[in-house]
């Protein structure tokens, strides 16, 4: 017989469908900002007006894990220093922001070997 023992589940986790956006999100954002610097809020603010059906705090989680991941290959670069941004209230605060790093494609070893040694 089943026991009368409620189920323990995460609240945070359980339930919740979709709630993040994915790298590819992040960077595709990231080529269409016409700014040389961007924030991560800046980031989830642009991203929020395609996805308004995920939590902003959320969403602004998800862009900072993509930055991580898009830093350590290379797509992206901390600026040097931070910029001082206004809350909506207009109260400073101090914001690393970071650059886009122009990456090339990977190179196609088969077309090369066709074009210099006719394989």
């Amino acid at each position: 017989p089943m026991t009368e023992t409620t189920l323990i589940r995460r609240q945070t986790t359980a339930d919740r469908g979709v709630k993040a956006v994915t790298t590819h999100d992040v960077l595709a954002c990231i080529k269409e900002l016409t700014g040389e610097t961007f924030s991560t809020r800046e980031l989830a603010n642009a991203l929020m007006v395609r996805h308004e059906n995920i939590d902003y705090g959320r969403l602004e989680y998800s862009v900072r894990q993509s930055i991580v991941w898009l830093m350590r290959r290379g797509y992206v670069r901390a600026a040097k220093g931070a910029v001082k941004r206004y809350t909506k209230s207009h109260e400073p605060y101090w914001a690393t922001v970071y650059e886009s790093v122009e990456k090339s494609e990977p190179c196609d070893v088969c077309l090369l070997n066709r074009i210099f040694f006719g394989v």
